[in-house]
């Protein structure tokens, strides 16, 4: 951090820091490597290596070293959030590399100490010294350990992050009224599975993960498959969504035999207007069962809240959905009941 933020200031950043360590990279995953000097030390006499990200860490799983900035801020200026100081513009270009990267996180809204939302911002894919509000929000990530996935997937660098339009137009506003409100759905899931997410490269956002699973393990894949799904929908990431849903769907949430297009475009509709969405999925009360044809029947409750800014106020509904999986554990329906 820089040596010229006041105590208030560095309050903060600590508090968000210690969040940063213990809830996104805790010691049973990630070895700590380096961490920054505090304010105390600095404001007796700076230490040069305070120009370093805060954090330097060592996945345990896979081996890989990487850096982590981390940034908290209560509001955004300018539709926009500061994630580098002038320094760091300078400085980071030179520390980062593709063998040790440099990823910002950026924690906003509420609390340092439980920030509203998180995102996982790799510098590779941003260098800027700010970002667009819409931008961080699709690089939103929940808030529990960050899967490893995240940070062994390299950024390609020619790759851009399109921004979510925040303003509503007349035709998703009527089209939102009269859709049933799962229809374009996105929520942050209960637990982070460790999924490739939304820093793929081309040609791997093209290929779906295919797992070979015996009958005893389809319970486990499909709670990890719909938690995943709902993961990349809540971080507006829609490329991914032809692993997620069956060119061949049947029923999405009353239209019949849709294309994967038609409900591409009818959750992007939603997203546009009401891109802020979190729910909890009660997986203890999933029922999963197995048909003759290999399809799963699989319903579940969840609590859904969604708004349209980062400080509306959350609309909440109580949801119950029943859906219909096939044996490649993809969507081919899918209906909701108010409760």
């Amino acid at each position: 951090m820089s040596e010229n933020h006041n105590q208030d200031s560095f309050d903060k950043g600590l508090a968000f820091e210690d969040y940063v360590e213990k809830v996104l990279f805790p010691y049973n995953a990630y070895d700590l490597q380096h961490k920054t000097n505090g304010y105390e030390q600095n404001k007796e006499r700076y230490v040069t290596n305070s120009r370093k990200p805060d954090f330097r860490f060592k996945c345990r799983l896979t081996g890989k070293e990487f850096h982590v900035e981390a940034k908290y801020r209560t509001n955004s200026f300018k539709e926009r959030y500061e994630i580098l100081s002038d320094t760091q513009t300078t400085t980071f270009q030179e520390i980062h590399t593709t063998e040790v990267p440099i990823y910002i996180v950026l924690g906003y809204g509420n609390t340092a100490e439980d920030p509203e939302y998180v995102s996982l911002i790799p510098y590779e894919m941003h260098r800027e010294q700010s970002i667009p509000v819409s931008t961080a929000f699709q690089l939103q990530i929940p808030k529990a350990e960050v899967p490893s996935s995240l940070i062994t997937t390299r950024v390609t660098t020619d790759e851009k992050v399109e921004p979510v339009a925040f303003e509503a137009t007349e035709h998703t506003k009527k089209a939102f009224l009269s859709k049933p409100i799962l229809s374009v759905l996105g929520l942050v899931a209960v637990i982070a599975f460790g999924t490739t997410y939304f820093f793929l490269d081309d040609e791997s956002r093209d290929t779906p993960t295919t797992v070979a699973v015996n009958p005893e393990t389809n319970t486990e894949v499909l709670k990890n498959t719909i938690a995943e799904y709902y993961q990349h929908l809540d971080s507006n990431d829609l490329a991914t969504l032809h692993n997620y849903i069956s060119p061949k769907m049947r029923n999405w949430y009353g239209v019949k035999n849709p294309s994967l297009e038609d409900v591409r475009k009818d959750i992007e509709d939603y997203r546009n207007t009401y891109p802020f969405t979190e729910t909890k999925v009660d997986f203890e009360k999933i029922n999963i069962v197995e048909q003759d044809n290999g399809d799963f029947y699989i319903t579940y409750p969840m609590e859904y809240k969604v708004k349209s800014k980062v400080n509306a106020p959350y609309k909440l509904y109580d949801l119950y959905l029943t859906t219909i999986w096939d044996k490649d554990y993809k969507l081919v329906s899918a209906q909701e009941l108010r409760r």
